[in-house]
């Protein structure tokens, strides 16, 4: 309402933050990507719309490790 933003909380402790103009496209863009990519059935704590640009995504702290054990794996560094 007014200026305020609105945040979805959704039942897997997930958050979609939608933008103060024009929410409704925001989220249908978010139900687009999970259509496409199933972004919502991933390690996403954070869906942010609020870019008009991109949507900008928030990973878990597993995910982060892995991603980064991933990467240093990839970069020849030992796996330990």
């Amino acid at each position: 309402m007014g200026e305020r933003r609105w945040d979805v909380m959704l039942d897997r402790q997930q958050v979609i933050q939608l933008p103060v103009q024009d929410p409704v496209p925001a989220l249908e863009r978010v139900i687009a990507l999970h259509s496409a990519r199933d972004v919502l059935g991933r390690d996403v704590t954070v869906v942010d719309m609020r870019d008009g640009r991109r949507p900008v995504l928030r990973l878990s702290v597993p995910a982060v490790d892995e991603l980064y054990r991933l990467r240093a794996i990839a970069d020849g560094e030992d796996e330990t």
